[in-house]
């Protein structure tokens, strides 16, 4: 793991004045049923989007706390990357959509019998949030109600 000593002097100043929120800690939910009967969805905030969608804003400090849904099984050709971040190297996920939307994976673990099902949509945020209001009161619950219609039981976070 990377520590502050290692990084760029830039990006050391960067995150060390990066105002990240004072959170509580979520409330945990026990798994009401086996992992094996459960439907698993992706979240990401690597700031993709289908290509034809709009981007996320490019401006850091205008916090851009959208979202965009990405249907199963898209690729790497389906999809455009927002985060313009240079702390984020896109060159992993350019080779291979699974470091930040698991969908291979996804789908051996239900081979498996690991997983019931894989939902139909993901949703993607923008990464690297200055000010994550709007993000906590509106769009998050957003996605959280529309995974809930989808009958959603476990979320994968892939933060970025």
């Amino acid at each position: 793991m990377a520590e502050l000593k290692d990084l760029e002097p830039s990006s050391r100043r960067f995150l060390e004045r990066y105002p990240f929120p004072e959170l509580l800690a979520p409330p945990l939910t026990p798994l009401k049923k086996p992992v094996s009967k459960c439907r698993l969805a992706i979240v990401t905030t690597a700031g993709l989007h289908k290509r034809e969608d709009p981007p996320f804003s490019r401006i850091f400090e205008r916090s851009d706390c959208s979202y965009r849904e990405i249907p199963h099984g898209a690729s790497m050709q389906d999809l455009s990357i927002s985060h313009t971040s240079k702390e984020f190297d896109r060159t992993a996920v350019n080779k291979d959509i699974n470091v930040v939307l698991p969908f291979d994976r996804a789908e051996e673990l239900v081979k498996s019998g690991f997983l019931e099902s894989v939902n139909s949509r993901h949703f993607s945020f923008m990464g690297s949030l200055p000010r994550t209001g709007d993000l906590r009161k509106r769009t998050a619950p957003e996605v959280a109600r529309q995974l809930k219609d989808d009958r959603v039981d476990i979320v994968l976070l892939t933060p970025v």
